[in-house]
């Protein structure tokens, strides 16, 4: 953005130069511009943007690892549901080493 607006300047600069320099004799072929000093609010405000958008880019990560992660718990609701024994094969995985587990068993 600042350069091409860069470019735009030194072309309009070149313009005016090559004008004003005919009246006098001289030809102008180019105005290159080096430097460029933005007025401190400029500064702000061109931080403010480029910080605005590194934003809204972790917002957009972020809700992205959100939605990977509903869809994978989703996932294993549905096989939860689809298939019981996985949650008591589950449970009995999640019980501390050491732990005892009594199976009631109906006949």
């Amino acid at each position: 953005m600042l350069t091409s607006g860069r470019r735009a300047v030194a072309e309009t600069v070149t313009s005016a130069a090559a004008i004003a320099g005919e009246s006098v004799g001289i030809a102008v072929r180019e105005a290159v511009l080096k430097d460029v000093l933005l007025s401190p609010e400029l500064r702000a405000a061109y931080a403010e943007l480029v910080s605005a958008r590194q934003r809204g880019k972790a917002q957009l990560e972020t809700a992205r690892a959100e939605t990977a992660a509903l869809r994978s718990l989703a996932n294993g609701a549905k096989l939860l549901d689809e298939h019981p024994a996985l949650a008591k094969l589950r449970l009995v995985q999640s019980l501390p080493t050491g732990s005892s587990l009594t199976v009631k068993v109906d006949e």
